[in-house]
């Protein structure tokens, strides 16, 4: 069976390599360097999850703007692998988890690079396109485009 977070993963890496650090994107504000760093503090540092969820809480949203602020420190190519392969000890490594957590976050992203960039919309995933419209995730948050959001992409 076909994981279709992998294949998201990877087609948003080869974008990425091919746009560069500095192309537009529809999260508010982002760069894809800023949306490269949020896909790795995201994949590669579940510890510092909750100070992205909930930035105003004093010690968990400084600690995780720490940790952004190391990783986009890293050259970009560094950075693209990383988005491209998450750690070892990521739950992004565990199938049924990386399904179910992050086939539409990287859907979504992937069409907020590819649109931003004049690229369109694909055809090829109109089960996801439907849902990304549709509201929620299967994790139950918004997984409507960036731009739909009160705050840029999971930032503060």
């Amino acid at each position: 069976v076909t994981n279709f977070a992998n294949v998201e993963r990877r087609h948003l890496a080869a974008l990425l390599r091919r746009l560069g650090p500095d192309a537009p994107t529809l999260c508010e504000g982002w760069r894809t360097r800023d949306l490269a760093v949020h896909l790795v503090v995201r994949s590669g540092r579940p510890d510092v999850l909750a100070g992205q969820v909930l930035p105003r809480v004093p010690v968990l949203g400084e600690r995780a703007r720490r940790a952004e602020q190391a990783v986009a420190g890293q050259p970009w190519e560094e950075l693209v692998r990383k988005v491209e392969h998450p750690p070892l000890y990521s739950p992004a490594r565990l199938g049924p988890v990386d399904k179910r957590i992050n086939t539409v976050e990287y859907f979504v992203h992937h069409e907020d690079v590819r649109r931003a960039n004049g690229l369109g919309r694909r055809a090829d995933r109109p089960d996801l396109t439907t849902r990304t419209s549709a509201g929620p995730s299967p994790t139950g948050t918004s997984a409507r485009c960036c731009t739909t959001r009160s705050r840029p992409c999971g930032g503060p």
